[in-house]
């Protein structure tokens, strides 16, 4: 006679998935990587901005998406910027080279010379965050690239400078 068993039923039960976290990459001498995707490398660099690099010495990317690379470079906050610090001078951003790409775009492609619009770095409203803003003193040469397309597949580039003094 057999002997009768209960039938078993053995449920695979998979492992709770761990969640993970992107924290920032610091490497170096005292380097503080404080956001998702953040990196700071060399020595006194911060970079505190979702998706910022800082390289180089005491240099702070602190901008969504901004690099800042030499010595004493700060994006200053604004997205998407771009700093190379000199070294001239161990004050945070007094001697840099930065680059911003601005834009905005229009829905009728006219210009009213009455009502200025504001070109900002991530195509939003402006703010502190996407304009660039100079500090008290601070002098700059500013040179702008201007590309735009009034019909499909016929660009215009036209290229302003000068000087902006704000003491």
């Amino acid at each position: 006679m057999k002997a009768a068993f209960p039938a078993r039923v053995l449920l695979y039960r998979r492992p709770a998935r761990r969640r993970r976290r992107h924290s920032g990459l610091a490497q170096g001498t005292l380097c503080t990587a404080s956001s998702p995707f953040a990196v700071a490398m060399g020595e006194r660099n911060i970079a505190s901005g979702y998706n910022s690099v800082a390289l180089g010495v005491s240099s702070v990317a602190d901008g969504s998406g901004s690099f800042a690379f030499g010595q004493a470079a700060a994006t200053r906050g604004i997205t998407g910027a771009e700093a190379f610090g000199s070294g001239l001078s161990s004050k945070l951003g007094n001697f840099q080279r930065s680059h911003y790409a601005l834009g905005t775009t229009t829905g009728d492609a006219t210009f009213n010379a009455t009502t200025p619009t504001a070109l900002t770095s991530d195509g939003n409203s402006a703010s502190a965050t996407n304009q660039v803003n100079l500090p008290n003193g601070a002098n700059t040469a500013p040179a702008l690239a201007r590309l735009a397309a009034f019909a499909p597949h016929s660009p215009v580039l036209s290229e302003v400078g000068g000087l902006i003094d704000s003491s």
